[in-house]
């Protein structure tokens, strides 16, 4: 569901942000925070940044953070560098960089890796940063950062302290009226020494006339205009919904369906989207579930294979999505917004939830995708016990440690020692959760290697 008002009504942020970039190739650099509710436009706005950096010949990473992989550590991180990683990564982890090669190289997750530190980790990344604007003025910018795992947080809070020396944009979306979203360290980071706040408003009632009038074709009565507006408060999200629902009326605006169509609107976007999944159809909608698990940036057919569809109807119902503005195209599980994955998201029951999460970790465990994804969906349900299971767990503890994360290894390890019936594996993982534990200052450390030295003398 697109924001369609495009940039209408947005003139003085968009010279903000032309100012910063501007700063930014003259070798000053600035943090930039674009604050409002869920729907006000943080991301078209987003959008318009990257366009306007991209034509200035700018470097541009890029991440969104998702709700429901806020306990993937250094997930923003990884996002952000991972596609230059991939282009240059004797450059980008030249010199400081270096201490982020755990995190960023390949092979920084065997099992021999050394523990370390968060904070050579943050400096590494850092570093990477460094480097790149050692090429060419670039921008970071990050969506949804209230949503963002902790220690990306204190890496974007250790970066935007250092923007003095750095030809760099830093631009944030945070969103503003849920507290469970916001926390100490998004707090630091809006308030941060020199940073530049930018709060959308709403659209006025005659932005949205005009954006109703376009859509209709035709001209557009007083009171059903103000009934929308009404309706909406000029949100651009809730306007966009609204004006999807308009096209889908076989008759044109009037004053008696103002109130239907207003009515819609005011339900918000979970509303929105759950009539036109209704109307899509029984594998359009569980395509929709399936994808709003896995979360964006997977494969539709990997959607497609945890809906349980055959592959003919699942081409059908994604491109049923696509054209719906439910999915952003037919070949991914990525949202056309976050709001749009979270209603579709929320339409799933807890029973479902925690049926489906398992399912989708044994998908991304068998295509070999990273250890704490997989981890991340076992323990949003019941943890099949398997033998897969308990090596899932191994390995998304190994990673979360050389992340400087211990205590969730601690976790890991302890579910998957209920598990395990193999005394092999038993000691395996006890030395294991020994060392996360040490490494987090337990001192129950000693005990498992203890109980885990007979097992080995066996």
């Amino acid at each position: 569901m697109v924001d369609e008002a495009g940039p209408l009504e947005r003139d003085a942020e968009l010279r903000t942000i032309d100012r910063l970039l501007d700063q930014a190739s003259t070798g000053v650099g600035r943090l930039l925070v674009i604050e409002g509710p869920s729907g006000i436009g943080r991301s078209r706005l987003l959008e318009e940044t990257v366009r306007r950096a991209r034509s200035a010949r700018m470097d541009v990473l890029t991440a969104r953070a998702g709700e429901l992989e806020t306990g993937y550590p250094f997930e923003v991180a990884l996002r952000l560098l991972e596609p230059r990683l991939s282009k240059d990564a004797d450059g980008l982890l030249e010199g400081r960089a270096a201490l982020a090669r755990p995190l960023l190289a390949p092979g920084a997750t065997d099992s021999g890796a050394p523990v370390i530190n968060e904070t050579e980790l943050v400096r590494g990344l850092y570093g990477c940063i460094v480097n790149i604007c050692r090429g060419r003025a670039a921008v970071v910018v990050v969506d949804d950062c209230h949503w963002a795992d902790e220690p990306s947080l204190r890496f974007l809070n250790y970066l935007v302290r250092r923007l003095d020396d750095l030809p760099l944009t830093v631009v944030l979306a945070v969103r503003t009226g849920d507290p469970t979203a916001r926390g100490d360290l998004i707090d630091r980071l809006v308030h941060a020494s020199g940073s530049v706040r930018l709060r959308p408003r709403e659209l006025s009632p005659d932005a949205t006339r005009e954006l109703l009038r376009k859509v209709a074709d035709r001209s557009i009565p007083d009171r059903f205009a103000a009934a929308c507006w009404e309706a909406t408060k000029g949100n651009p999200l809730l306007v966009g919904a609204l004006v999807h629902a308009l096209r889908e009326e076989p008759a044109g605006p009037d004053e008696a369906d103002a109130a239907t169509l207003a009515e819609l609107a005011r339900h918000d976007v979970e509303h929105v989207v759950a009539r036109r999944l209704r109307r899509l159809g029984p594998p359009a909608e569980r395509l929709a579930g399936a994808c709003s698990v896995l979360g964006d940036g997977h494969p539709i057919a990997s959607g497609v294979a945890l809906a349980a569809l055959d592959a003919d109807v699942g081409t059908v119902a994604a491109a049923q999505l696509a054209e719906s503005q439910i999915l952003s195209s037919a070949g991914s599980t990525t949202f056309e917004h976050p709001m749009v994955r979270s209603a579709v998201y929320a339409q799933l029951d807890a029973a479902q939830r925690r049926t489906i999460h398992p399912r989708a970790g044994k998908l991304l465990y068998d295509a070999a995708r990273d250890p704490t994804v997989v981890v991340a969906h076992l323990l949003k349900g019941e943890i099949p016990d398997e033998p897969w299971t308990v090596h899932a767990l191994q390995a998304g503890a190994r990673v979360v440690v050389r992340r400087g994360s211990p205590e969730l290894a601690v976790d890991y390890l302890e579910r998957a020692l209920q598990l395990t019936s193999a005394r092999e594996s038993e000691a395996e993982i006890l030395l294991e959760l020994g060392i996360a534990e040490a490494a987090s200052g337990r001192s129950t450390s000693l005990a498992r290697f203890e109980r885990a030295l007979p097992i080995l003398k066996e």
